[in-house]
């Protein structure tokens, strides 16, 4: 079973939407994912259409509270379960800053994963996290196998994405086995002059054949949140719901697009 983060310190570069889309090319595929939605927005549900109220129990409660995992399971699509952050998880940094100090650091998420592991029911883990090089972030990072880095294709996203790739290998330290797995750029036009001049850039960054995978910018996504509750990868066949089938494709299973 495979365990992915998605990750960036910079906020609006489309994490939440990669996330759910590629979970919605994997279930199509017949693979059972479980999505932990370690951001406070709680984004993850809204992008199914659920509500996240008060009452759920997030990732919040296991950590801090050592809930049942089941009781935080909330199926939202075939093949596709959620655990998400919790209502309290906004105030959760100044505790695992505490945590870290009367305890081994960020070791209950990482217990938490091996318990769901052994459960077999999984194919992926998959981590959406909040946009900041936060200390929840960074347990994230230990308890992944592989991270995906979404960016976009202007020099504000690409100074972002090279601090997160420092980040992941200080994370590497306490997680050897950690790699990156992919930098997707995410809202792209390919007519952009300035986005071919950071493209060219980008190959000169430390695992260059990564940074050349993109989405394409479109208004479908957001409709499709909006209007049918659902990622548009579920809704939709157009040029966007196709990107992400092409880079599941690639990624999971070294296909590549006509």
């Amino acid at each position: 079973m495979k365990t992915i983060a998605f990750a960036n310190n910079k906020g609006g570069v489309l994490k939440t939407s990669l996330t759910t889309n590629y979970v919605a090319v994997l279930s199509k595929k017949g693979k059972k994912i479980l999505i932990i939605d370690s951001d406070n927005q709680n984004s993850v549900l809204s992008s199914f259409g659920k509500q996240n109220t008060a009452e759920k129990i997030g990732l919040y409660n296991l950590v801090f509270e050592n809930a049942n995992i089941s009781d935080a399971i909330t199926n939202v699509y075939e093949n596709i379960d959620v655990i998400p952050s919790g209502k309290k998880w906004n105030t959760h940094d100044s505790e695992m800053v505490q945590r870290i100090i009367n305890q081994d650091p960020f070791k209950r998420l990482s217990e938490i994963i091996n318990e769901i592991k052994k459960l077999h029911q999984y194919d992926y883990i998959l981590f959406d996290t909040e946009p900041a090089k936060s200390s929840n972030t960074f347990s994230v990072l230990l308890a992944s196998d592989e991270v995906i880095i979404p960016f976009t294709l202007e020099f504000y996203g690409i100074r972002g994405m090279v601090e997160m790739n420092d980040y992941i290998e200080k994370a590497k330290k306490g997680n050897p086995k950690l790699k990156i797995k992919a930098m997707v750029g995410t809202k792209t036009n390919a007519r952009s002059k300035v986005e071919k001049m950071i493209r060219e850039q980008a190959k000169k960054l430390p695992e260059p054949g990564l940074c050349l995978i993109s989405i394409p910018n479109s208004i479908s996504g957001i409709n499709s949140i909006s209007l049918k509750k659902l990622p548009v990868y579920l809704t939709s066949k157009n040029k966007l719901s196709q990107a992400y089938e092409n880079l599941v494709n690639l990624l999971e299973f070294n296909i590549k697009d006509k």
